[in-house]
């Protein structure tokens, strides 16, 4: 969101009005609800809010376009500008329950899921509507199939899918890979960090190509895992076929029946993969050579 030179920050901009009113009918925003866009940009997501939602709040961080968007919609008066950069930006106590709306930088992706989703104490959105890149939308949603990332989501509380597929051609400038519009709703509390660290274990763990039982009997004893699976209907499936509601499933059993030794042996262990994750060098590279 940082207007840098470097690749890294690029932003990819809709340009067909008509393409954004299509992906905007899917969330049902009215003038009942108060929207908050991250990164508006050259706005046309934002004019398109204005005419619907109640009150919108802009968070640009680039100071040349959030002046420019100042000036357009300055005869909206349900329209706030506010420059600034999104990760700094507080939920306003007096905003109760806010829609977010971002098209961010891909490469801001992770750390916009932290602050949404998965920090705390959380943001205060029940809502939320993302443009993200294919792969990341397939990633955080668990479609098709589920990963660590997904799982923690749905453990956070957060119900997530896939509402349209986004040619790349609809972005300038062009992107190398096509994006999805994804929705975010939150479904329930957040889960304790046991189950956290129970989900990161076996993904740590789990055999690439193996079934469920055995990876389950890495914690579980052998009568356990089988019932399990069983119970589930998934004996021949693997961890990654496994959706939230069978997550939520074999956390009641673990946390019903484990002993001393089997949450010893799960305990920390998000944390510290967390601590490995952030000295991991990552490139982002959005744009079309």
């Amino acid at each position: 969101m940082k207007p840098v030179a470097s690749i890294n920050w690029s932003q990819n901009f809709f340009w067909d009005r008509y393409y954004v009113i299509k992906l905007l009918d899917k969330t049902g925003i009215s003038k009942s609800h108060t929207v908050v866009e991250i990164g508006p940009g050259k706005g046309i997501i934002t004019g398109i809010l204005a005419e619907r939602a109640g009150r919108v709040i802009g968070v640009e961080m680039d100071s040349r376009l959030a002046n420019t968007l100042r000036e357009r919609l300055t005869s909206r008066q349900n329209v706030e500008i506010i420059c600034g950069d999104f990760f700094e930006y507080q939920n306003p106590g007096e905003v109760s329950n806010p829609v977010v709306i971002g098209n961010p930088p891909f490469a801001e992706t992770r750390r916009l899921i932290d602050k949404l989703f998965l920090d705390t104490p959380e943001f205060g959105a029940k809502t939320v509507y993302l443009v993200l890149q294919k792969e990341a939308a397939e990633k955080f949603t668990g479609i098709p199939q589920s990963t660590l990332a997904a799982v923690r989501l749905g453990i956070a509380g957060w119900g997530r899918r896939i509402l349209e597929q986004i040619p790349r051609g609809q972005f300038k400038p062009m992107p190398k890979t096509d994006a999805a519009w994804v929705e975010f709703k939150k479904v329930r509390s957040r889960g304790p960090e046991e189950f956290e660290d129970l989900a990161a274990y076996f993904f740590i763990n789990y055999q690439k190509g193996g079934v469920l039982i055995n990876d389950l009997g890495k914690v579980f004893t052998k009568s356990q895992a089988e019932k399990i699976a069983a119970d589930l209907n998934l004996t021949n499936k693997s961890i990654q076929d496994m959706n939230d509601q069978h997550w939520r499933y074999i956390y009641e059993i673990f946390d019903r029946l484990a002993n001393t030794r089997q949450k010893e042996l799960i305990s920390g262990v998000m944390k510290q993969l967390k601590r490995q994750q952030e000295y991991l060098p990552k490139v982002h590279r959005t744009r079309k050579s």
